[in-house]
């Protein structure tokens, strides 16, 4: 196909170059068949500087300032386009796409590849679950948008995102045997937009590829490494391959990418020189291993394999497409010694040439001498050469094959990761979040006395008891939630009081109505020292030493959690606080406000004119905060920041009559700028990753 088009990109500066074949080559050349013994050489191409451009939505008329020299070069043509009512209102089902890709090694060359349209309603569908995606769906919606994908998924590289925008969509037409234009290439959606989900949500750059243990430096060249080092790297044992034991051995390497996933060599899970995959019986992952001699590690984990997933291309005699995908079937639980690695998506505009002799690491638990893999994992740096591609590479480039990781990666819209949790159970436990006043819909003529069971007073143990530095949130019988404020210098230990009031008093008591004559009083209060603590940002996750008295205690009771998809992602225009103030007359005393939300784009641009704010912006435009003001501006002191950091922020869900947990507050605004409360539906996966029964 040798004519030039003339749908251009939008540049500073454009030239067109017209009858280009290989785009690495100052002179084209072709073999048409393997046994010719001349190759067939095309016309020098003509480049012309464009001058006038046209646009209407993404489609854009480029004017040559010089005529092409179309008859006059063989190479040179123009494409047909369809005119006729019939032409212009047929759809087909499959269409020729030619154009040039991105990268990789068929980038310098035109390509074509046959494509499979595909249904509007179903392309709508799959773009209307980003909003980002709204002007996309409003073209479809007008029926200006063709929607297609290469049925091939070669093993090379993912075809989704392989041919760069203006690239050609047309068919041969029978009839005139001439090939007609129905399309232009616009954008890359790389496949669908579920790929650009699972970018941003299952395989999230932020939030792989990250050591949590903190060590001294590590020793260099195939040295041992130390536990933590890299959290990622999962040892897979086989059963009944290499010998005939009932025992699973050591048999390779493999690399926690997902919640459900394990990647590793499609040889590790096939018999010897075939593709008849292992049983999933007599295969075992242990995550967290360090010492493979030590099998009572204290972090290690074990997970059977549910499903094996080998790459349909994988070749056992060549290693070709050397690579497989484990599924578990719970999902794996995150922490310090188990981590996910990120997978370069080559969407950072760095290509392979880049990082040619750069250093390279290797781990695993490598070969000794008596062929048996070593005890300890252990780490070598290597160059990365640059190698004939046409030869068989060490190392499988596990970015090529990231289209495939996602077309079998767990629907997390289907399978939802917070509901089908297997901690799930350790919250929302019994009476969580109880309204004990349903009868007062108002939420401020309720009496604040026995109505919040579940806030916490966080302090050192030989505090006085009558100021409180940060308040907590109590989640089940083990655990309280709280902020970075129970890092404070002064606390070195710390312990949680439960079933507080008035912190001022031995006993608690209050006179529920004014008739009354004897005042009812409050269970007595159990304080108990906190073990440990995890911090993820600002949140902060303090395990109990001893059982909260939940359920032993009316003034003791845990708060409920939005789990579902509905309340995680809804936002309220008011919410209710509760907490201990910082100083005051009613300090003393546990204290509930009605807050209004603030739209997060006012609130950011509140916080952008402090340099010192630099974090809070971030998070701000990470949706990890809310923003919120009390419009109650007491005369005695701004409210703004009498509430001490941890103070909850809850809503009283209607259907459940229960009250959910949404914030907790971090720091004091200073009174010019809005309170921040942490959004707790952001670190619901954090915290169930993190609990123990």
């Amino acid at each position: 196909m040798f004519w030039g088009l003339n749908g251009v990109r939008v540049l500073d500066e454009i030239s067109a170059t017209l009858g280009d074949y290989d785009i690495s080559k100052t002179v084209d050349y072709f073999m048409v068949h393997d046994d010719d013994q001349l190759p067939e050489y095309v016309g020098s191409v003509q480049t012309i500087p464009v001058g006038q451009l046209l646009q209407k939505d993404e489609l854009v008329l480029a004017r040559l300032t010089v005529p092409a020299a179309i008859g006059r070069r063989e190479n040179i043509a123009p494409i047909c386009l369809p005119v006729t009512p019939q032409m212009r209102n047929r759809l087909y089902s499959r269409y020729i796409m030619t154009g040039w890709k991105d990268y990789g090694e068929d980038s310098k060359v035109l390509q074509r590849a046959i494509f499979d349209r595909i249904n509007l309603s179903k392309c709508k569908a799959e773009f209307s679950s980003g909003a980002h995606y709204a002007n996309v769906v409003k073209q479809i919606a007008a029926n200006k948008i063709i929607c297609a994908r290469n049925p091939q998924n070669a093993s090379r590289f993912p075809e989704c995102n392989e041919y760069l925008p203006g690239s050609a969509f047309q068919i041969l037409e029978k009839t005139s045997n001439r090939y007609l234009l129905y399309g232009l290439q616009t954008g890359c959606v790389c496949s669908s937009v579920v790929q650009n989900e699972f970018q941003t949500n299952d395989y999230d750059d932020s939030e792989c590829g990250k050591r949590l243990v903190q060590h001294e430096p590590l020793v260099k060249g195939g040295y041992s490494t130390h536990p933590g080092n890299w959290p990622w790297h999962v040892a897979l044992y086989q059963r009944g391959i290499v010998s005939d034991s009932n025992e699973f051995e050591y048999a390779c390497g493999a690399s926690i990418v997902h919640r459900y996933l394990i990647l590793t060599a499609a040889h590790c899970v096939t018999f010897t020189a075939s593709r008849r995959k292992i049983p999933t019986a007599n295969l075992l992952l242990k995550l967290g291993r360090f010492n493979l001699s030590n099998e009572a590690e204290e972090h290690s984990e074990a997970f059977d394999v549910s499903e094996t997933i080998v790459h349909e291309g994988f070749h056992p005699t060549t290693l070709e497409n050397d690579i497989a995908i484990l599924r578990v079937k719970m999902p794996i639980i995150y922490n310090e010694f188990i981590q996910p690695v990120c997978i370069w998506k080559r969407d950072d505009g760095l290509v392979l040439p880049n990082i040619y002799e750069e250093l390279g690491t290797v781990v695993g638990w490598d070969l000794t001498d008596g062929n048996r893999p070593a005890t300890v994992l252990n780490e070598a740096h290597m160059p990365i050469p640059v190698c004939d591609l046409k030869r068989y590479v060490g190392f499988i480039d596990a970015s090529r094959y990231i289209d495939w990781l996602y077309e079998n990666t767990p629907n997390s819209r289907m399978d939802d990761p917070i509901l089908g949790h297997p901690n799930i159970r350790l919250i929302n436990q019994g009476d969580c979040g109880q309204n004990k006043f349903a009868d007062e819909p108002v939420e401020e003529r309720k009496p604040v006395f026995k109505q919040y069971p579940w806030m916490a007073a966080l302090r050192h143990p030989f505090a006085a008891f009558n100021y409180v530095p940060c308040n907590g949130v109590l989640l089940n019988r083990n655990y309280v939630l709280a902020t970075e404020c129970v890092f404070d210098p002064t606390l070195d230990e710390i312990s949680a009081t439960l079933g507080d009031y008035d912190i001022s008093k031995t006993v608690d008591y209050f006179m529920v109505h004014d008739d009354d004559q004897l005042p009812e009083y409050v269970g007595s209060v159990q304080t108990i020292p906190v073990g440990q603590l995890l911090q993820k940002d600002e949140l902060v996750l303090a395990r109990l030493t001893v059982p909260a008295a939940i359920g032993r205690r009316e003034n003791i009771a845990p708060i409920c959690l939005p789990v579902t998809p509905q309340m995680r992602n809804r936002l309220y225009s008011r919410y209710i606080m509760t907490g201990w103030k910082d100083y005051g007359e009613d300090s003393k005393v546990l204290q509930r406000a009605i807050f209004d939300r603030i739209n997060l784009s006012k609130c950011k641009a509140e916080f952008s004119s402090g340099a010192h704010y630099a974090n809070v912006v971030k998070q701000i435009a990470a949706n990890k905060i809310i923003c919120a003001r009390n419009p109650q501006n007491a005369s005695r002191f701004p409210e703004c920041n009498e509430y001490l950091p941890g103070s909850a922020f809850q809503i009283l869900e209607k259907t459940s009559n229960r009250y959910l947990l949404y914030g907790l507050q971090t720091g004091v605004s200073g009174c010019d700028v809005p309170e921040r409360y942490i959004a707790i539906s952001k670190y619901l996966l954090w915290i169930l990753d993190n609990i123990r029964g």
